[in-house]
């Protein structure tokens, strides 16, 4: 009866020191968790330098305006002075048939493949020639700091001159969309739905409607995977020694 005393006595040692070990691994493994965390947090900061990033889908519903020669200008303000501190590209443009390009300012590249933009002059304009099909498609990321005056990026369908708008908007200058990179709103990007006058009767009152959707930041993806991968791995060595403690 002492042997089986003892040895009862000896298990609950034994039993209460191992709990006491698994609890301080999975402390420490918690801890060690919420450091890979924060150190990727503290290099998402790094690399974007107090920046904002964000990231549209924006899409144009032209049906009203099918085989119309148009142009589309691009434009980016410069609000705060500091040159260069946003950059804007604009991609995966669908929907007609584009033609030439003209370039004001600092964007390079062409709506075929991807447009940068960056505010080194204060008007930098994308002005692309275009037959309008039924619809548009297209990305744009921006990237700044905002500010009091921040930079701004606005959409417009102008005529085949690239002068003059050929869709009334409520937006500044008829644009169909504006931007204030750096600046977290919930409203934005600001989108105007407009109307144009180029049926067959030159009767005014067509629609024309922008619609957008959020899209996740570039940055966030690989930031994101970095942090689950970095997870897993801290868990996966803390329940290889849990196991190794409770082998022996």
């Amino acid at each position: 009866m002492l042997n089986d005393a003892g040895s009862n006595l000896a298990r609950g040692q034994a039993s209460r020191v191992l709990a006491q070990t698994t609890w301080q691994t999975g402390y420490r493994n918690m801890n060690s968790s919420r450091n890979v965390l924060l150190g990727i947090g503290f290099l998402a900061g790094v690399c974007l330098g107090g920046h904002s990033q964000a990231a549209y889908q924006i899409t144009i519903d032209t049906s009203n305006l099918n085989g119309v020669s148009a142009s589309l200008a691009f434009d980016l303000i410069d609000g705060d002075g500091i040159e260069p501190s946003s950059t804007v590209t604009i991609s995966n443009f669908s929907g007609g048939s584009l033609g030439s390009a003209t370039l004001n300012g600092n964007p390079t590249s062409n709506l075929a493949t991807t447009v940068t933009f960056s505010d080194d002059s204060f008007f930098n304009e994308y002005l692309q020639f275009i037959t309008l099909g039924n619809s548009m498609t297209f990305v744009f990321d921006a990237i700044g700091p905002g500010g009091a005056v921040p930079d701004s990026l606005s959409f417009f369908i102008l005529d085949s001159a690239g002068r003059l708008p050929i869709v009334a908007t409520g937006g500044l200058g008829d644009a169909l969309f504006t931007y204030d990179i750096g600046v977290t709103d919930p409203s934005q990007p600001q989108l105007f739905s407009g109307t144009c006058c180029i049926d067959a009767q030159n009767e005014e009152g067509l629609p024309v409607t922008p619609s957008a959707t959020a899209l996740p930041e570039p940055g966030a993806l690989g930031l994101v995977s970095a942090a689950l991968l970095a997870l897993g791995m801290a868990r996966f060595a803390g329940n290889g020694r849990i196991r190794r403690r409770l082998a022996a």
